[in-house]
């Protein structure tokens, strides 16, 4: 399977994970669904052309992660 650099994105939005579909060839699903976009709970199962990953979550965020701002 190939998962290209631009296939999807994760994103802080209002204190949730959001995981963004970027017009891949081979879609993005989130527990079987294929999406554009979804909020993303502990133990959801993303797939990626076909490469199954698990989320996961830790309270708080890491140093490093960067938190997006989205205007309403």
């Amino acid at each position: 399977a190939r998962i290209s650099r631009v296939h999807a994105q994760l994103r802080v939005v209002r204190d949730q994970f959001v995981i963004f579909d970027l017009d891949s060839t081979g879609g993005t699903l989130v527990n079987g669904e294929r999406i554009r976009q979804k909020s993303l709970q502990a133990g959801d199962v993303i797939t990626l052309s076909g490469v199954p990953l698990v989320f996961g979550q830790e309270t708080g965020y890491p140093e490093d992660t960067q938190q997006v701002q989205v205007e309403a």
